[in-house]
């Protein structure tokens, strides 16, 4: 029958084995079994280290609002805030968010030149507060898939939009500050990322195409193409920015942490 094996000799090193619909001899048959067994533990082994070679020179650069945390709306309502205690109408939070890519400061700045600096201290106590109120601690799933990153070795740095003082506050409070190896912020007439990711990359001397920007705004994603880096979009905030984000074509969508993180452990090998 198919595949059976008869011994066709009494010979050991003569040997002849019916193999395959055909006579082999015992000696080739064994040569073919042997090549077959290394070839797959070779094959099993390379799948084993490929994502040690992968993720070698693999780096992620993470926005912070509506990526780490869900702390635009608190940014928003403390902009707002500031307003009333200055007893000025707020222009209101359309307005706010057509502006951002600017830091908190240069907003105010921009649209109350007199006022903005006295403003910006008075944003930050709102800030404060209302981050304890609406968004006390990251996204679920973000210290996990950052701890795992760095575990692995992979390097990541944080671009932000934020003033330096809202990051750092940020940063302590959601006690983030141990994971990036550079933190780049906002400047205050409009956005630098670009600026602060080719900064990351130079500081890491790797290829862009081997670095990743993770943000949750259309910006972001224009921003990580301009550096030529790869752009992924978080979309685990209710889809803020949806619609918004498809039409710029970014490399990746995600909508939500644990897909990202099953796309790291494969892509990867990041150990969760």
């Amino acid at each position: 029958t198919y595949g059976a094996q008869f011994v066709a000799s009494s010979s050991v090193e003569s040997q002849f084995i019916f193999h395959d619909s055909k006579f082999v001899s015992a000696k080739r048959l064994r040569q073919q079994n042997f090549c077959k067994i290394l070839d797959f533990k070779i094959t099993r082994l390379f799948v084993w280290l490929l994502p040690f070679f992968m993720r070698k020179d693999a780096a992620f650069i993470f926005d912070f609002d509506g990526t780490l945390a869900d702390s635009l709306p608190a940014i928003c309502k403390a902009l707002v805030k500031t307003y009333e205690n200055f007893g000025l109408v707020s222009p209101g939070i359309d307005e706010f968010i057509s502006r951002f890519g600017a830091t908190e400061y240069g907003i105010l700045k921009s649209l109350n030149p007199d006022k903005g600096d006295a403003m910006y201290d008075e944003f930050m106590r709102q800030y404060a507060l209302l981050t304890d109120a609406m968004a006390p601690r990251p996204f679920d799933g973000v210290v996990e898939m950052l701890g795992a990153l760095k575990k692995s070795g992979i390097r990541m740095a944080l671009v932000t939009g934020k003033s330096l003082a809202s990051t750092y506050y940020a940063l302590g409070k959601y006690n983030l500050d141990t994971y990036f190896d550079y933190v780049g912020v906002g400047g205050d007439t409009g956005s630098v990322k670009t600026l602060r990711i080719s900064t990351a990359i130079k500081r890491w001397e790797i290829s862009p195409d081997n670095v990743y920007y993770v943000g949750d705004s259309p910006m972001d994603v224009d921003d990580a193409k301009r550096a030529g880096v790869h752009a992924i979009s978080a979309a685990w905030a209710g889809g803020r920015f949806s619609k918004e984000i498809v039409g710029k074509n970014p490399e990746m969508i995600f909508g939500d942490i644990k897909t990202f993180k099953l796309w790291l452990a494969e892509k990867f090998g990041v150990n969760f």
